[in-house]
Formats: C-alpha cells, structure tokens, sequence
C-alpha cells in the first residue's frame, strides 16, 4: 500500500494521494519508499511536483525535518533543484534548516551557490541572513563558492540581498589565503572580476600564501582577448604586481628566452652542419684547382737552367717568361696562379685556407658535443661562421679577377658590396664577443679577488662587540 503513495508522488497525482487517506489514514506513517529513510515529500521535493508536496506537507509537516539515506533534508534537494517556493514553504516551517549540514557536510546554503541558484540564495538569506557567514571545510564562504563555479548571477544576488553581512566577508581568504578576487581572475571570468573590483571594500592588494596579488594570479604574458581584457580591467581598478612575482617574472622570462634559444639552436644546428660541409668542399677544392689550372706537363728530367724545355712543355699562359720561372721546373703540377703571379696566388691560398679551417672548425664545435645552449659558444661559432662566409666570397672574388680576360665589374662590385656588409657584420660579432669575454673575464677576476679577501680576514673579525663583552 505504501508504494502507492510513492507512485503517486512520482506522477505528481494528489487525487490519487486522497484516496489512499481515505482507505487508510495511516498510510503516510508508514510509508517507505524501497526500503530506504525517503519519505514521498523527498520524492516531490526532487521532481519539483509542487502540488504534492504541498498536499504532503499540510498532511505530515513533520516530514520536513526527516533526513535520506543520503542525510539530506528536503530543503537540501529542493535548493539544489533551485524549487523556490518549496524553499520558502520549507523554511517558513524550519527557517534554521537552512543551516542544517546534510551527509556530506553541505548546507542549503552552499549547495544553491554551488549549483547558481540565485533565487533560492535570495530566500536562504532573507530567511536567516547569518548563513552568509557559514565557512565550509576548505575555509571557504558561499561568496568563494560562487565565484569558484563561475556562478555569476549568484553572487550578485548575494552581494545585493546580504548588504551587512557580505561586507563582513567581503575579503575573506580561504585555506589558500584566496580572496573572491583571486579566484574570479583564476577562472578567467571578466564579468565577476569587473563586478568585484567595483564593489566597495574589496581589498584590491591583498595577496595569498605565494603572496601573490590578484594581477599575479594572471599569467604574467596574457594571450587570449579574455586574460588581456581582465589585465586591463584589473590595473585600471589600481591592482599592481606584487615585488616576488615580480622577480618571478623576470626569472620565469630568462627560463623562456633560454628555452627559445635552445629550440633555435637545435633548428639550425643542421642547417649549419651542411653549410659548413659545403664550404669545405668548395675551399678544398679551390685549394687543390686553382684558377688557370697547374703545369701536369712539367718534369725535373726535361728542364734546364735556360728554360727552353720549361718554356716547350708549360701551357700558353707561361710562355714567353722561362728564364724568370725556371725555377719550377723541378716541381711538377705546380699551379700557373703561383707561376705568373706568385703574390696573388699566396693571397688566393691564404684567403682560401682561413675558409676551409673556418669550415672544419665549425663541424668540429657542433659534432664534438659543445654546449650550445651558451651564448658565449653561439657567439664564437657566429664569428667563425661568418669568416669562413666571407674568405670564401674572397677566394671567389680572386679567382674571378684572375680567370677572366675582360674583368665583370658588375660582378665584382656585387660581390664587394657583399664583403663589405659581411665585414662590417663579422666586426660587429668581434666586438660584441671581445666586450663579452671582457665582462665574464673581469667578473671573474672580481669574484676571486672576494674571495681571497675572505679567506684573508682572520676569524673572529667582526665579533668585537662579543669579546668586549666577554
């Protein structure tokens, strides 16, 4: 007979409910609802069958304070579900009810904010404005509730309909030293940190265990349009940085500019690798075949100090000056570049060795595992880097000249135009590298000439005041 009371209250049918009393007037004291501590208002109260439940309530008033399986009284279910009027009829009855904590520990108070029942918020505090005050576990109130479950709405009610009580706890901190501040801007939520800054009272310095201050709380490079718009809100109400977050910053900016110049590194690192393999191939090359080409014809055995063997044998390009050059008849596959012209060629040869030992250089620092993280590594490796760029750009600049009859201006001028901008870059990284090695060297010799002085000053020194008073 009992499961027909519930299965009216689950079709909401007080008709039905009527009859049952009528049958059996007692029907309601016993009535269980599969065996568990539900009574029938429970089950209107959670559906939101507002006839029935009042109908229950007339009947048996007593049900308001029977608590669940759960411990939960019907107010807790009815201010989740945000029933307002079952709220006001319920607390009309038991106004303290609203303070009552169900199996979990919750009140009705902080399940409506932690569910944004606005309204029922409203009646909770008109029905006992104490309540406000109630703290949970974690220390915080429903004010931090709110905010904590973007419930926005919510916490404008209770800021307006709490005036006195809400000003009490207005700054209140949670276990975390959190004010409403901190967490709305946590939340990311514009709206709530725009309603709270403007609110009379809120302290817009106040930081929490980290001691941080609201604006710390925000990531210290907003990139989203919501983080920049709270940045802008919350400096415009006057909320500054805190001087730890401040050092935080700076800290956290060198960690990412690290990290930046190590992914850089890692990036080109490859592309270095292969430029400079291509160097050295060109440099060895150019080293080995020199413009104009080298005398394979010549031999020791078929020269003679006149030089009309040499003369005989040499290309065309040497002829016609044996007895200047009769000297090079005992070297075979000597270059025509060193034969005719013996000063450009030692340019040529020079320029051309400084680009290939450049070259190697760099495939040594990048293979042999030197930390390239280290600016002072990078520097050096750019300076180098750049000088085997510039002896090749010379190389090919004297073979140019000396390989063509009718010299290329154009040419030739761009590529002055090159080896200037590049010697001006290159003696900027010299300088800059030269200024850097200056520093780290004289810091260093700071930190030691310190450090013997401590190690100079006898013990005690410093203590006169305890031996005077001994």
């Amino acid at each position: 007979m009992e499961e027909k009371v519930y299965e009216a209250a689950l079709r909401d049918d007080v008709a039905s409910l009527v009859e049952l009393l009528g049958n059996d007037p007692s029907i309601l004291d016993t009535a269980a609802y599969s065996g568990s501590t539900s009574t029938p208002l429970h089950v209107a109260a959670s559906l939101g069958h507002l006839s029935f439940f009042c109908e229950i309530l007339r009947l048996k008033p007593d049900f308001a304070s029977v608590v669940d399986r759960h411990g939960s009284l019907p107010l807790h279910i009815a201010c989740g579900r945000g029933h307002v009027e079952m709220v006001r009829k319920l607390l009309s009855l038991n106004p303290n009810g609203s303070l009552a904590p169900d199996g979990e520990g919750r009140t009705p108070f902080e399940i409506a904010a932690a569910k944004g029942r606005a309204e029922v918020l409203c009646e909770l505090v008109s029905a006992t404005p104490s309540g406000v005050r109630i703290v949970t576990q974690r220390g915080e109130t429903i004010l931090h509730l709110c905010v904590k479950h973007n419930r926005l709405q919510a916490l404008n009610q209770l800021l307006d309909a709490g005036e006195d009580a809400v000003t009490e706890i207005i700054n209140f901190k949670d276990e975390d030293d959190n004010t409403l501040l901190h967490l709305a801007v946590a939340q990311k939520n514009a709206q709530m940190v725009k309603l709270l800054v403007r609110r009379k009272g809120v302290d817009l310095k106040a930081t929490n265990l980290d001691g941080l201050t609201a604006l710390d709380v925000l990531s210290y490079e907003p990139s989203t349009g919501i983080e920049k718009s709270i940045e802008k809100i919350l400096k415009k109400a006057g909320v500054k940085r805190s001087a730890k977050a401040k050092k935080q910053r700076k800290l956290l900016s060198r960690v990412k500019k690290r990290e930046k110049h190590e992914v850089w590194v890692m990036k080109t690192k490859g592309s270095l690798m292969i430029v400079a393999v291509l160097i050295a191939t060109v440099t060895y090359q150019a080293g080995l075949s020199p413009p104009k080409g080298v005398l394979w014809q010549v031999d020791a055995g078929i020269v003679n100090s006149t030089g009309s063997s040499f003369a005989a044998a040499a290309p065309s390009a040497v002829q016609g000056r044996p007895q200047r050059y009769s000297r090079w008849g005992s070297r075979a596959a000597a270059s025509v570049m060193d034969v005719l012209d013996e000063w450009i060629y030692t340019i040529f040869i020079g320029v051309n060795t400084v680009g290939f030992v450049s070259s190697l250089t760099i495939i040594l620092m990048l293979g042999s595992g030197f930390y390239l993280a280290r600016k002072l590594f990078v520097r050096v490796l750019i300076l180098v880097t750049w000088l085997a760029i510039i002896s090749m750009a010379l190389t090919y600049s004297i073979a140019l000249f000396y390989s063509t009859t009718h010299f290329p201006y154009s040419s030739f001028a761009s590529v002055g135009s090159l080896l200037i901008i590049a010697g001006f870059l290159l003696l900027g990284h010299f300088i800059r590298l030269v200024l850097r090695l200056t520093w780290w060297l004289f810091r260093g010799m700071i930190r030691i000439l310190v450090g013997l002085g401590n190690l100079a000053r006898p013990r005690g020194a410093g203590d006169d005041r305890s031996n005077i008073a001994v």
